[in-house]
């Protein structure tokens, strides 16, 4: 998905222009005029479930909770899928969730930043989006 030229710090380039990109699941319509994530399967019954199971990465695990300004809330903005309360989560575990996925985001935030000094040294005109998925692998695996 291409971003305005302002500065997003997970944006990633892939030529020498201004034009950044961020990498998002795919969305679905969802019959309602409203869109849902691709692995949100609905059952008979009406409700909904996330069909990557406890393979869902850390936001989705955290969803619909959000660290603001230290404090944990509620905010399923977007969320098509039922109505959320306070008695549905878990403050301790999901702060700690949060926190983790926290710092997963600085490091992924740092690997663009890598990425993107990359492209702006490079001769080369233009890159594709396999070129960025290798690199994060190469550095995901190097910080193994």
């Amino acid at each position: 998905m291409a971003v305005p030229a302002e500065p997003v710090p997970d944006a990633f380039a892939l030529d020498h222009s201004a034009l950044r990109y961020r990498a998002a699941l795919t969305k679905l319509p969802d019959g309602d005029g409203r869109e849902r994530c691709i692995f949100l399967f609905r059952l008979s019954e009406g409700t909904a479930r996330c069909g990557l199971g406890e393979s869902r990465p850390t936001p989705c695990r955290t969803f619909p909770v959000e660290l603001h300004e230290g404090a944990l809330r509620i905010s399923a903005e977007g969320c098509t899928c039922r109505t959320w309360s306070l008695d549905d989560i878990d403050p301790e575990a999901d702060r700690a969730l949060l926190q983790v996925e926290s710092r997963a985001r600085e490091a992924y935030i740092g690997t663009v930043r890598n990425w993107n000094a990359y492209v702006a040294a490079a001769e080369t005109e233009s890159f594709a989006y396999p070129d960025f998925c290798r690199f994060l692998l190469d550095q995901y695996t190097a910080a193994r």
